[in-house]
């Protein structure tokens, strides 16, 4: 059986650092520092005018559904070798979770398998 290879996290002392003065330091009148100079550089980075940060992909998930007005009638194909926070946003915005199979080869989405999951349920653009 072929391994899918997997990698951790790469992490320097700069960041143990910020994770320690943010323990240390952000608190009450501080609370937002790091978020906000992270949105901050990212704006910059990638030459926009607004950025949001958030604690969790769950959540990026979650919000990106609302903004695509994704709700009940509505279904999103997942892979079925997945994490919960692919799936669980769907349910919180009323959608239906569709799970698709995977490549055993590759792990990632089978092509097939995603095609025989799409329905037609919503007039398109």
């Amino acid at each position: 059986m072929k391994r899918v290879p997997v990698a951790g996290p790469w992490i320097t002392e700069r960041e143990v650092e910020y994770a320690a003065n943010a323990a240390r330091n952000t608190w009450y009148d501080t609370v937002g520092e790091y978020t906000r100079r992270f949105e901050h550089g990212m704006t910059e980075y990638i030459g926009v005018h607004h950025a949001v940060s958030l604690s969790h992909c769950t959540a990026g998930i979650h919000l990106s559904l609302l903004a695509l007005e994704v709700g009940p009638g509505d279904g999103a194909v997942v892979p079925d070798a997945t994490w919960i926070a692919s799936a669980a946003p769907i349910t919180y915005v009323g959608a239906t979770t569709v799970f698709a199979d995977i490549d055993p080869e590759s792990w990632c989405l089978a092509a097939g398998s995603l095609e025989s999951c799409i329905t037609s349920t919503r007039p398109g653009p």
